[in-house]
């Protein structure tokens, strides 16, 4: 079960909720949360601490902290996950 508290205000982590892997942004209490395929080829996006970007290692698209596109080569952003809060605890 992934918790928001495991996650920095401002920052975004990979969790597991519900048995899939979720891209998670922490924005300041509020979660977004998006599938961790990226759109162009379905290569799974990392979180990249340093630029707090959303980043496709095989083609190097990148995506902002709320997953709308910010460089290709893919043609739109993350696709959004629809997840609940439930206290802390980040669920489906």
């Amino acid at each position: 079960m992934a918790s928001i508290n495991d996650i920095p205000k401002g920052k975004g982590k990979i969790v597991n909720i519900g048995g899939k892997d979720t891209a998670v942004f922490n924005d300041n209490g509020t979660v977004k949360a998006f599938y961790t395929k990226c759109p162009h080829a379905e290569c799974h996006v990392n979180w990249n601490d340093k630029e707090n970007t959303w980043d496709c290692p095989c083609h190097g698209s990148r995506f902002e902290n709320d997953g709308t596109l910010k460089k290709g080569p893919s043609t739109q952003g993350l696709y959004p996950m629809d997840i609940k809060m439930d206290g802390g605890e980040i669920t489906r």
